[in-house]
C-alpha cells in the first residue's frame, strides 16, 4: 500500500503567540493536513498524521516515530505544513529527517512556501513545495513519485532541479466544488482532548472545527490568503449538515 505521513512541526504556544501569555490561548486542530489526509485516504493511501505542536513532541522523538512507519525498502514520503511563524521548526525537523534517512522525500506545504516559494525551497532539505490548495496537488505529486514520473507534469508544485534552477509548474486551479472534498480525517486524531478553546471561551470539550468555505474577497493587511485565494467558494448546506 502507498504510504504518506503528514507532520505539523512542534511549535510552542509562546512561539505561536509571541509571549508566555500564549499559554492562555487556544490550540486548534491543524485542518490543512487533516483535509489532505482525508483526501489521500479516499484514494486508498495509508496515511498518518503527527501534530507535533499539540502532542508536545520533541523533534528527535517526532522523527523517530514518523520514520518507524516506513520500512527501509519503502518509498519514504513526508509532508510538512508550515506557516511563516512555524517555518524554522519545519526546517529543523526536515534536517533531522534527512540526517536519519537521507533518501526520504520531504514535501513542504502551507502559507510560507506558497507566498515565498523561492526562499522556502532554497533549503535543500525540502524536495518539493505544494503551492496553494494541497489536496489534489499532493495526491498527483505522490502518484508521480510512486511511478517514477516527471514532476513537471504536476500542476501547483515547485522544486529545484539538479542544475539549481527553480522549477515552478503551471498553477493549480482553485477547487470550485468543495462538496467533492471529504471532511477532515478525524479518525486519525489520537486525542481530541489536546485541542481546546481559549480559557475565557466556555465551550464544551472536546471540540473540533472544519472549513465550510474557502477564499476571501477582503484585503486585510494582516492576512495572507495566497493558499485559498480571493475567489469565495462554499460547501452546500446539505453537505455541511451531512458531514457533521
Amino acid at each position: 500500500m502507498k504510504k504518506f505521513v503528514l507532520v505539523y512541526p512542534p511549535v510552542t504556544k509562546e512561539e505561536r503567540y509571541g509571549s508566555i501569555l500564549g499559554e492562555a490561548c487556544s490550540r486548534a486542530l491543524p485542518l490543512g493536513i487533516y483535509y489532505i489526509a482525508s483526501y489521500l485516504q479516499s484514494k486508498n493511501y495509508s496515511v498518518k498524521v503527527f501534530d507535533g505542536e499539540a502532542l508536545d513532541y520533541k523533534e528527535t522523538d517526532l522523527c523517530r516515530d514518523v520514520l518507524e512507519y516506513f520500512a527501509p525498502d519503502e518509498l519514504c514520503c513526508i509532508g510538512i505544513s508550515a506557516t511563516t511563524m512555524a517555518f524554522h521548526r519545519a526546517l529543523s525537523v526536515a534536517k533531522k529527517f534527512k540526517e536519519i534517512r537521507p533518501d526520504c522525500i520531504i514535501i513542504l506545504g502551507g502559507i510560507q512556501v506558497t507566498s515565498n516559494t523561492e526562499d522556502a525551497l532554497s533549503f535543500s532539505e525540502f524536495d518539493y513545495g505544494v503551492i496553494g490548495e494541497g489536496e489534489i496537488t499532493a495526491y498527483e505529486l505522490l502518484e508521480c513519485l510512486y511511478q517514477n514520473g516527471d514532476p513537471k507534469g504536476v500542476k501547483g508544485i515547485a522544486y529545484y532541479n539538479a542544475s539549481g534552477e527553480l522549477i515552478t509548474t503551471s498553477p493549480r486551479p482553485l477547487i470550485e466544488d468543495l462538496d467533492s472534498l471529504p471532511f477532515p480525517a478525524y479518525n486519525l486524531v489520537k486525542d481530541f482532548s489536546v485541542y481546546k478553546p481559549r480559557i475565557f471561551e466556555h465551550h464544551e470539550t472536546p471540540l473540533v472545527t472544519f472549513i465550510s468555505s474557502r477564499g476571501c474577497t477582503g484585503r486585510c493587511t494582516f492576512c495572507d490568503n495566497s493558499v485559498f485565494g480571493r475567489t469565495y467558494r462554499q460547501r452546500s448546506a446539505e453537505n455541511v449538515v451531512g458531514g457533521t
